[in-house]
């Protein structure tokens, strides 16, 4: 794919899962689609941004693989969730600012790796799928 084509692709993506994140944190208020769907989903929100970014720069996009980006996504996420167990947002006094309170979280829960995980899966499966239907129309 071409990098602005690609560009196009993943920022395309990343708005509309932007809005279903969005959606589910507003109107889901459940036990399994707003903590697990919703944190398996920012693992692909999170890729197609960075594929996007990635993208603008083609010596950026050949150097930094699938796996190597889906894995960059994922130990952010990781990072983040073990940040929430240690209260980063109380200790460096962010509490009062909600947005990052949402885009941080502030309690830890091990089934989130588990969803972070998941998603890389989901973003290897997804993207492997893509590679093989275009090798077989012989894009």
């Amino acid at each position: 794919m071409r990098p602005i084509r690609q560009f196009h692709s993943y920022t395309f993506w990343f708005i509309v899962l932007l809005g279903i994140e969005i959606a589910i944190a507003r109107y889901a208020h459940d036990d399994f689609v707003r903590p697990f769907v919703g944190d398996l989903l920012v693992i692909l929100l999170l890729y197609c941004l960075l594929t996007a970014f990635c993208a603008l720069s083609s010596s950026s996009s050949n150097s930094l693989g699938i796996i190597k980006r889906v894995m960059m996504v994922v130990i952010i996420a990781f990072v983040v969730e073990f940040l929430q167990l240690w209260h980063i947002t109380t200790y460096l006094g962010l509490s009062k600012y909600p947005l990052l309170q949402i885009v941080l979280g502030n309690t830890f829960d091990p089934k989130d790796l588990l969803a972070y995980s998941l998603g890389g899966v989901c973003v290897l499966g997804i993207e492997g799928a893509l590679g093989y239907r275009s090798k077989l129309r012989g894009t």
